[in-house]
């Protein structure tokens, strides 16, 4: 049962980013894909939550005349299952892995909004 809250929670974290950035995909969508995927892992049924994970992040992805959007939100969706994944076969090392890759994209952010905010001065 700690596990499937575990990926809740950082499932959560994932979309903390995305809601905070203001972009689709928010705290509901990647706790709830986290948390589903942790728990179709936990019964056994792997392939299928990589496939459904691939087709609900291939959703959210279109493409304009000069540009693919959604590519961000669908990649964002994808860690939040494999975090989900990774936390249900008890691999905290690689949901820890995870945590790590979403620290250097708010790192990654931050440092952008400085350095947008500096060249406006």
């Amino acid at each position: 049962m700690y596990v499937i809250l575990i990926a809740l929670f950082m499932g959560a974290l994932v979309g903390l980013d995305r809601a905070l950035s203001d972009t689709p995909g928010g705290m509901c969508t990647h706790a709830l894909a986290a948390t589903g995927a942790c728990l179709f892992t936990q019964i056994g049924e792997t392939n299928g939550v990589v496939m459904a994970s691939a087709v609900l992040a291939s959703a959210t992805m279109f493409k304009t005349e000069h540009a693919v959007r959604g590519i961000n939100t669908a990649i964002s969706i994808w860690l939040a299952a494999g975090i989900g994944m990774a936390c249900s076969r008890s691999l905290r090392l690689a949901a820890a892995g995870a945590g790590t890759a979403l620290v250097a994209q708010w790192s990654n952010r931050l440092i952008l909004y400085c350095v947008d905010r500096k060249q406006a001065e």
